[in-house]
């Protein structure tokens, strides 16, 4: 690292890059080093005599020769709003910085669709239920955790909109007016 140039996550400058390609090219780069340099024995008989295969995404056993390739855990990340759409559910982990507040997200369970995985993470972090029927796929990316395919839902919670917050996951949650988060996203204090 030359002088006044640092490391730093991918995910802290991600949205600094200038477009998906670059984004994705990072995800792609930094999620193949973390599995070369993490993923050490074979799944299949244990040995520890694993390398790179031919391509950057395969890994060979010299013990067994199996074949094993890098690992996408699914995850998913909700906008809820109320039956009014005029307000948006987000919460907040201690340790954020003040006043940061996201859509709620979490991993997909064994055996879990991803609608199933939206339903639950909702309720395990706010107490809010959602209306399975209002649930629509919105888009993915990588997820830099760093095997992971971020999937995007919006969904509308059912009557009621009382929140219990899980308080091993969650410092807060709470409903934000849509003015509220036109301000955040200006700026502006509020």
């Amino acid at each position: 690292v030359r002088e006044g140039e640092r490391f730093a996550q991918l995910r802290s400058v991600g949205g600094l890059l200038g477009n998906d390609l670059d984004a994705g090219i990072l995800a792609h780069a930094r999620g193949l080093g973390v599995w070369h340099r993490t993923d050490l024995f074979c799944s299949k008989c244990g040995s520890g005599d694993v390398k790179p295969g031919k391509t950057g995404s395969e890994r060979k056993c010299g013990g067994c020769g199996a074949t094993h390739y890098p690992r996408i855990d699914p995850s998913v990340i909700v906008l809820v709003t109320s039956r009014d759409g005029e307000r948006a559910l987000l919460g907040r982990k201690a340790g954020w910085p003040a006043g940061q507040y996201s859509t709620l997200a979490g991993f997909s369970d064994l055996g879990e669709s991803l609608e199933e995985t939206v339903v639950r993470e909702v309720g395990e972090e706010s107490g809010v239920r959602v209306d399975r029927g209002s649930l629509r796929y919105v888009t993915s990316q990588p997820w830099l955790y760093p095997r992971s395919l971020m999937l995007a839902f919006t969904a509308q919670c059912e009557e009621g909109e009382d929140i219990k917050i899980q308080e091993e996951e969650m410092e807060d949650v709470k409903w934000f007016t849509r003015s509220e988060v036109l301000r955040a996203l200006k700026g502006e204090a509020g």
